[in-house]
């Protein structure tokens, strides 16, 4: 290493450490250990399987990011909101996700059928869409374990799943297989998180009070995923399996690349309900020098993954064009939970919509003229004009307190 690279790193590291305290740290470790599980995943299915078979994991992995964040109706960002003893926001939280677990798994099982072609295919949507589920329970418990400054819990549970995949490489004799060990693992991965939570009884009239408060997060999540999901679920109606599998990659990488924005912003939230605008700014600094570093790595890593892992030199082109949506990806996250923070719901609820409309209408007719390649262009786009939005929004409170009032 020359010297000026040893600089170049010392000053990264520099960069790192001033942004990511210890919880930042280990939830970052832990949700890197997630993407390598993603990428995991992936890696064995095309192995073992073949790129069709991602293609259809691809549409139970829509379900999945529809329940996992669903599923918690809202309790991550409402309950560090509520002044209760911890205890009973552990009940309220395990209680209320166990009250709607019966509806999810009607839509699951009906979502399940409408979409696949063979009862194989619909079993596997369904498990690996109901994985989603215990994604959504670890969520809920991780934001419990953040708010005892308890942050260790985000680092062992992926490495379940890790099991998983490894059991999967060696010996799962078919899709199905795959799709159970994976909804074993994620299920394994919630009872470690929420193992040790202490729980105290909360009366009736008071989880009906913080459903009912919760539930007012759960709008912006929903248009939140149906702007992130639009994109593959029209794909699925246009394009054969094997092109839903190449944008499932690209998508996969993207989501990726998110994660040290959104678990620097994520370890913050707690601060941020009782944090005052000036500590809102330092944090909008910080996620500007993750987001920057984010997009370099993002295209030099994707490129890396599409030509030597995946071999699939195609989605070269496609990863490079997403990288420069991700400085704007994370500041619409940011700005998300700046507003859910804030208590400004509304606010949040109007941006994404706006979004979500304008998501669907532009990936529509992307998606006919030019595939998948057309959703990676729409993605883009869509980007960086929210971004702006939601920035320019923001930093004018008055506008959306008229929009509101």
């Amino acid at each position: 290493m020359t010297l000026s690279h040893a600089r170049w790193f010392s000053r990264l590291l520099s960069a790192y450490r001033q942004v990511y305290e210890r919880g930042a740290a280990i939830m970052l470790a832990g949700r890197a250990i997630q993407l390598l599980n993603s990428f995991g995943w992936s890696i064995v299915l095309i192995r073992r399987f073949g790129l069709t078979m991602v293609g259809t994991f691809a549409i139970g992995f829509i379900a999945v990011t529809i329940l996992s964040t669903a599923s918690p109706i809202g309790l991550p960002s409402f309950l560090p909101r509520v002044r209760q003893p911890h205890a009973r926001l552990c009940f309220a939280g395990m209680a209320l996700h166990l009250a709607v677990l019966p509806v999810i798994l009607a839509v699951l099982l009906g979502y399940s059928r409408l979409f696949a072609q063979s009862a194989m295919e619909a079993r596997i949507i369904f498990l690996v869409g109901l994985s989603g589920v215990a994604i959504g329970v670890c969520n809920t418990g991780l934001m419990l374990s953040i708010m005892l400054r308890r942050f260790y819990p985000a680092a062992i549970a992926p490495l379940i799943e890790t099991v998983a995949i490894l059991i999967t490489a060696c010996g799962a004799a078919s899709p199905d297989s795959a799709a159970g060990y994976m909804l074993m693992s994620r299920v394994g991965g919630a009872l470690v998180v929420w193992a040790g939570m202490r729980m105290s009884v909360m009366s009736r009239r008071r989880l009906i009070y913080v459903l009912r408060k919760s539930a007012r997060y759960l709008a912006p999540d929903a248009i939140a995923i149906c702007s992130e999901q639009a994109a593959p679920f029209i794909l699925q109606l246009c394009v054969s399996r094997a092109e839903l599998g190449l944008f499932r990659l690209c998508q996969q990488m993207l989501n990726a690349s998110d994660t040290p924005g959104w678990t620097y912003v994520q370890s913050q939230y707690p601060n941020l309900v009782y944090g005052s605008r000036r500590f809102f700014g330092s944090v909008r600094r910080a996620v500007g020098i993750i987001a920057m570093i984010a997009s370099v790595l993002f295209a030099a890593g994707g490129t890396v993954l599409a030509i030597w892992v995946y071999h699939l030199p195609a989605i070269v082109g496609m990863v490079c064009l997403l990288s420069a949506s991700l400085f704007w990806r994370y500041k619409i996250n940011l700005y998300d939970q700046g507003f859910r923070a804030s208590g400004q719901v509304a606010s949040s609820t109007i941006l994404g919509s706006l979004k979500c409309a304008v998501g669907i209408i532009l990936l529509f007719f992307m998606i006919r003229w030019e595939g998948v390649w057309g959703a990676i262009g729409g993605l883009t786009i869509l980007s960086v004009a929210a971004g702006c939005v939601y920035e320019w929004v923001y930093d004018r409170p008055e506008l959306m307190a008229r929009a509101t009032s």
